[in-house]
Formats: structure tokens, sequence, C-alpha cells
């Protein structure tokens, strides 16, 4: 199976491009953090971002609100 194949697949069974899928898991993993009371800036570092407010852009834009 090459890679497009694989993609195509992933979108047929999950609705979602694999990318999209990965934030998802990125973001809910963040949002556990922080209700934790993880610093944004750990959080950020924790699942893979090297900017704090980066981050806090993406995750506004996913769950329509700041962290």
């Amino acid at each position: 199976m090459n890679e497009c194949d694989l993609k195509r697949l992933f979108k047929e069974y999950t609705g979602k491009t694999i990318g999209h899928y990965l934030l998802e898991i990125r973001m809910k993993h963040a949002q556990i953090l922080l209700k934790e009371g993880v610093s944004v800036e750990n959080v950020a570092n924790q699942i893979g971002y090297s900017s704090a407010q980066y981050f806090k852009q993406i995750f506004e834009r996913h769950f329509g609100y700041s962290c």
C-alpha cells in the first residue's frame, strides 16, 4: 500500500485527514493538561509546540475560546 492509498483509506474510515486527526488528539491532550493546572508554556512544550504564543492561537482556533 502506498502513501496516497493510506491517506485515502484513513480519511474514508475516520472522515478526517491524518493531520486533522493528530491535531485533535494534541488539542484534547492540551485541554486535559490545562484543566490539571499545567502552565500554557509547559503544555505547548509537551504537545510539541516550540512557541506558546502559536499554541495559544491554534488552541483558540480549534476550541473557540482562549486558554
